[in-house]
């Protein structure tokens, strides 16, 4: 069956990053690949109808991603992701290059193949949910324009503020039907791949194939401490300290304490939330990624 494409271009993704890498991919598409049928849509417009056969492929980062996933696992599409965003941490799980160019020949030259997704609720995400203080950072930049439009370092810039102002909290939930408790929570992540957030490695056991969710709890810690944290998650560092646990499951549910009533999920704010149902759905999202992965 032969394969269309259809792009999604994210015209604000890393401070109009993706628009450009666009315009500079485009002609090198229609120029080396003269045979290829495709399409292209803004991301923040809706989608015709399109076939199975299609491969939807998201140029931004992961915010981008996380749109196009929505689409592809509505549609049953196979995605592919050209990275032009400020983290691209999805596109380095899964051995995409993140130069634009030679991420699209790998991608005409790729082979299919599948990896667990998280359905949180209603919604699918690629790498990681949270509560606590990373979703009061995601909340703080997407409040604030013209902090958002300094790219990576826009979490540096407010993270301190959200610090001063964030509350600990008592969290319970069930992990697989088992209960979980833990007081003076800071932050709790749901993870499918190791790193989000611009290359943070919160859980770095995480595996996009191993039919499993990554829980990590960060609790019991005061707020210089935590801020001292910070710079050893990038590294994977912090696995071993006592205010880190780390749990493993299949499905969880939750309802978010009286104060944390928002979520982040890959990056995207998600308001208003009450309760919280996440289980991972193995083998569920088709990828076309390089052949050597």
């Amino acid at each position: 069956m032969k394969r269309r494409f259809c792009f999604l271009v994210n015209p604000k993704a890393g401070r109009g990053k993706a628009l450009r890498v666009w315009t500079r991919i485009e002609p090198l598409l229609r120029h080396t690949y003269p045979d290829i049928e495709y399409e292209v849509h803004d991301s923040d417009s809706g989608l015709p109808h399109l076939s199975r056969s299609t491969v939807l492929v998201a140029v931004g980062g992961d915010g981008t991603v996380h749109r196009a996933v929505q689409h592809a696992m509505q549609s049953s599409l196979t995605l592919s992701v050209i990275p032009a965003g400020t983290g691209n941490d999805f596109v380095k799980t899964i051995g995409i290059p993140t130069d634009p160019v030679q991420a699209l020949h790998e991608m005409m030259a790729g082979c299919e193949r599948v990896v667990d997704i998280l359905r949180v609720n209603d919604r699918w995400t690629v790498n990681a949910m949270g509560i606590g203080l990373d979703a009061d950072v995601v909340e703080a930049v997407e409040r604030h324009r013209t902090v958002k439009r300094m790219g990576r370092l826009a979490y540096a810039a407010v993270l301190p503020g959200v610090l001063f102002r964030h509350r600990r909290f008592s969290l319970h939930m069930l992990i697989d039907g088992e209960q979980v408790c833990a007081d003076d929570v800071s932050l709790v992540v749901v993870s499918n791949g190791p790193a989000f957030g611009g290359g943070m490695r919160l859980a770095p056991q995480a595996c996009v194939d191993d039919g499993l969710l990554d829980v990590c709890v960060v609790a019991g810690i005061t707020k210089p401490r935590l801020l001292m944290l910070f710079p050893s998650v990038y590294r994977g560092r912090h696995v071993h300290l006592p205010y880190v646990r780390f749990f493993r499951g299949q499905s969880i549910q939750m309802s978010l304490p009286e104060g944390c009533k928002s979520a982040q999920l890959d990056g995207e704010w998600l308001p208003s939330v009450v309760n919280l149902a996440v289980s991972v759905q193995a083998n569920a999202l088709r990828l076309l990624t390089p052949s050597h992965r």
